[in-house]
């Protein structure tokens, strides 16, 4: 149950900071990186358009098919083993990608980077709700995605710094090299954060028996979610079309933090504003938001 209209809202639980402190650094690694990969890809490497689609889309799908497996046996084993190797693969990621001269590189430095997404995000969601009454799980969630997005922000803004800093140079291909390089550095703090987390202990959680179905109610809130997945695009041909209308390598990332800023001065209170009227209107409100802007 919500809390009365005017109450005092109670402190949210310290792992829900901590898990928004780890994000907050895992974001800032991924998102210097990210503006920078097409540029890498299509400008140093030579790569064509379709193949920054082909990596974009295999490197999601492992997202997809990891964030499955390692929730269910997160429920079994416990999370936070899945949750420190879903940081830790990241940083290894970024490595190869920094390293590549050719782009299958890229795709197997990308696919790396996003199955450690897959691989830490179920747990990490369930570690933010078990503690946080029903009533509170918006708020809690808003908190750690305005945490994460902020990350995002500040990543971008320091690749557009270091681009500008750096815009008249002769070897653009090394800069981005060495700044996604960077951006591993930076993964590692959210990876030794993780250390800092603490689980609460479940009772015989290996003996556990087979789980139960999923519910009904379950299976018709993932429909709607799989469609928009199939429906939305890679922000990466937003940069490339970005990049198309003439805007420089630090134009481009200034603009993806424009996109970062917004989501992050948003999460929260819309997290909090669906503990109080519904998760439905404020996710069907967000799918017609998508569709005008496209």
């Amino acid at each position: 149950m919500p809390p009365a209209s005017g109450a005092p809202r109670p402190p949210l639980p310290r792992t829900v900071k901590l898990l928004g402190w780890v994000s907050l650094f895992a974001d800032i690694s991924s998102e210097m990186a990210y503006p920078l990969v097409p540029l890498l890809l299509t400008g140093a490497l030579g790569a064509p358009k379709s193949v920054v689609g082909l990596i974009e889309g295999l490197a999601e799908a492992s997202v997809a098919f990891s964030n499955y497996f390692a929730g269910r046996a997160s429920d079994r084993v416990g999370r936070l083993g899945f949750l420190r190797i879903g940081y830790l693969l990241p940083p290894i990621g970024k490595t190869i990608v920094a390293s590549a001269t050719a782009w299958p590189m890229v795709l197997g430095g990308r696919m790396v980077d996003r199955l450690g997404k897959g691989v830490r995000s179920s747990p990490r969601d369930a570690l933010l709700v078990e503690d946080v009454a029903a009533g509170d799980r918006g708020r809690a969630l808003g908190l750690h995605r305005a945490m994460d997005t902020a990350g995002a922000v500040i990543g971008v803004l320091g690749a557009v710094a270091i681009l500008y800093a750096f815009r008249d140079t002769h070897a653009p291909e090394s800069l981005l090299r060495r700044m996604i390089l960077l951006s591993a550095v930076l993964g590692l703090a959210a990876f030794a954060l993780t250390f800092f987390v603490k689980e609460r202990p479940v009772p015989n959680r290996s003996a556990r028996g087979p789980s139960s179905p999923l519910s009904r109610s379950y299976w018709l809130a993932v429909i709607p979610l799989v469609l928009f997945g199939f429906a939305s695009s890679s922000d990466a041909f937003l940069l490339l079309r970005c990049s198309d209308f003439g805007l420089p390598p630090w134009g481009v990332a200034l603009s993806y933090a424009c996109y970062s800023m917004m989501a992050a001065m948003v999460a929260y209170p819309i997290g909090a504003l669906s503990d109080r009227i519904g998760r439905r209107p404020v996710i069907i409100t967000g799918f017609l938001l998508y569709a005008a802007t496209y």
